[in-house]
């Protein structure tokens, strides 16, 4: 099985514009609410590429999503192991 990470363009798109196109919500087991807190508290703008930073399996994840799923291609690139976005 393939395995994907965001692009640059998936990284831009906000959760607020990802939850709209009634894509999927966080794995239960992400560590992204370790750095980022609760979903309740996010600010309006928070990026994908922002969730991605805090715990890069999760943005794996939601690109695999918009791969499979939601047949966005835009949205993800081919995962390069041991290349993660730097963390913020």
């Amino acid at each position: 099985m393939a395995a994907y990470q965001l692009s640059e363009y998936g990284r831009a798109v906000t959760w607020r514009t990802w939850e709209s196109l009634n894509a999927c919500g966080l794995p239960g087991t992400t560590n992204a609410y370790k750095t980022l807190g609760p979903q309740v508290h996010w600010r309006k703008d928070l990026t994908l590429g922002e969730i991605e930073d805090a715990c890069p399996a999760t943005g794996r994840a939601l690109a695999r999503y918009a791969k499979d799923r939601m047949k966005m291609d835009e949205f993800v690139k081919p995962y390069e192991r041991g290349i993660t976005p730097p963390i913020k």
